[in-house]
């Protein structure tokens, strides 16, 4: 297995940085390539090895900086939970406070689900009917729509006036 400094693995070393170094002053993949004397989707390979290698470390700090947090949390709902525990209420509320936000740190909440619910409860119906102007909505209903909800509105139950021409 060659060192971690063969010259081999210097070189490509050396690439990755001067690709990404050319691509963040906005040098295309083929400019990238000319001025190393690689080819184009070598250029690209090695830009996209570097980003790989960036992405990674992003997401390894990321749960890094949650599990601290998470320790942080832990240990402030230590220092409180005697008290807690004792009845104090100031503490209860502090140390349920960290709990909740612990949770969300977590992703320990499920996600809330809504609805739109008419008046009983029932999940509502919604949506948008175009009427022809010569029917009525109730007629509408009747000839077309057996299994819509019975409709109780009066100024729907109406055709509408024309308005009058100026």
């Amino acid at each position: 297995m060659p060192s971690k400094t063969s010259p081999k693995k210097m070189e490509v070393a050396w690439l990755r940085n001067e690709a990404v170094r050319l691509r963040r002053e906005g040098a295309s993949c083929g400019q990238i390539a000319d001025h190393l004397q690689i080819s184009r989707s070598r250029a690209h390979q090695l830009i996209c090895e570097v980003l790989e290698t960036l992405e990674g470390e992003s997401i390894t700090e990321g749960r890094q900086l949650r599990a601290l947090e998470a320790e942080r949390l832990d240990a402030l709902q230590h220092g409180l939970w005697e008290a807690a525990v004792g009845g104090d209420m100031m503490a209860v509320d502090r140390v349920l406070r960290i709990m909740e936000r612990r949770a969300k740190l977590l992703g320990l909440d499920s996600p809330a689900k809504y609805s739109a619910t008419d008046p009983s409860g029932e999940e509502a119906v919604s949506g948008v009917v175009l009427v022809p102007a010569e029917m009525t909505l109730n007629q509408w209903v009747a000839e077309f729509g057996e299994s819509a909800p019975e409709l109780d509105t009066p100024e729907l139950d109406s055709t509408p006036e024309p308005e009058p021409e100026n």
